[in-house]
């Protein structure tokens, strides 16, 4: 699924509540120690797509998302041998935020 396809359903609140967001931090929580460098890059790009597309009502934007996507910068830039992809996403990502 691409992000452009989530952000189509996410505009209602019960799917972001109920689903998309219990998956996400399934995902952010549980699968990616089981991740390549490769498949963290793009986690980490499309939770910051998403923390900019999404908003609450009102305009907020989504804590969880901002929180998990700070943790995955974090965790990318932890470690041994930094690649200069890793830089690359992580500045990606940045950039994304203003």
């Amino acid at each position: 699924m691409t992000a452009e396809m989530i952000l189509q359903m996410v505009h209602h609140l019960y799917f972001r509540q109920k689903n998309l967001l219990p998956q996400l931090r399934n995902y952010h929580e549980n699968q990616r120690p089981a991740m390549n460098a490769e498949q963290l890059q793009n986690l980490l790009l499309f939770f910051a797509e998403l923390y900019d597309k999404l908003e609450l009502n009102g305009g907020a934007r989504i804590f969880v998302l901002a929180k998990a996507v700070f943790e995955q910068i974090e965790d990318m830039l932890d470690v041994k041998g930094l690649k200069d992809s890793s830089v690359k996403t992580v500045i990606q990502a940045l950039k994304m935020q203003n």
